[in-house]
């Protein structure tokens, strides 16, 4: 009975194969790791968390992230996916959650901004696979720890803006396209007013930025009102913009 005990034992230990940290440069590799051990993830707590992410692998997307897998920050709010933190970044990205995380696992799609002259369209697309680390908690913003870091605020005095709300990106000057990092839906009458609830409140790295904001609003030209501004953040500096409709885009 003790041989028989001691070698259930040995074989239960066997079993088990404890999570290490790993880096993964291949997305087959990183979703059989997941299969292998998808007993030992956990869904994430809210706030920042660590993960993997295993990018688009369509010939359109275009990025300036290398590999097939990258490691990130993720901001998990309410169970879905909101924001994530690529290393180097200025910023926190904006994204659309796909559903909820389950075992540890999730996905994203990135915010498309796309201006012609037929039509102005903001989509989604483009899914991105996560997977949560095992030895994670979460923390706060990655961009707090960044001594170069100011502050933007975007609010809107704008009637109906509850029902036409602005899309609100900014340039990404590696791949010449636009990062979307937030919606702003709710009205604040003036700057002074402005709270956490009614107006977008982002941490940015100092430098200088371009910024496009959309009104959710198509007209009779196909188009949807744009915005353009050009801000500079300063360290430990806020800066203040009103979004307002620009009649002629």
């Amino acid at each position: 009975m003790f041989y028989s005990k001691l070698f259930l034992m040995v074989l239960l230990i066997l079993g088990t194969k404890p999570l290490i940290a790993q880096s993964f440069s291949s997305a087959k590799e990183l979703k059989r790791y997941y299969k292998e051990n998808c007993n030992q993830f956990h869904n994430p707590e809210e706030g920042w968390n660590d993960a993997w992410i295993i990018l688009p692998d369509e010939r359109e997307f275009v990025t300036d992230l290398e590999g097939e897998v990258v490691e990130a920050k993720v901001f998990v709010d309410h169970g879905e996916i909101k924001h994530v933190f690529y290393q180097g970044n200025s910023y926190h990205e904006g994204v659309y959650s796909t559903g909820p995380i389950k075992k540890g696992k999730g996905a994203f799609q990135k915010v498309i901004l796309d201006i012609n002259d037929d039509l102005t369209e903001v989509f989604t697309a483009y899914t991105h696979d996560v997977i949560f680390k095992v030895d994670n908690s979460s923390t706060a913003s990655p961009l707090k720890i960044v001594d170069t870091i100011g502050e933007a605020t975007f609010f809107s005095s704008e009637n109906k803006i509850e029902k036409h709300g602005f899309y609100v990106f900014v340039e990404n000057h590696e791949t010449q396209h636009y990062d979307f990092i937030g919606y702003l839906n709710d009205r604040c009458d003036n700057a002074s007013a402005c709270t956490s609830d009614n107006s977008l409140n982002f941490l940015m790295k100092e430098g200088n930025y371009e910024i496009i904001a959309v009104k959710d609003k198509i007209q009779v030209n196909r188009q949807m009102p744009i915005q353009k501004i050009s801000i500079t953040i300063d360290r430990e500096y806020s800066k203040i913009v009103e979004l307002s409709t620009i009649k002629n885009n």
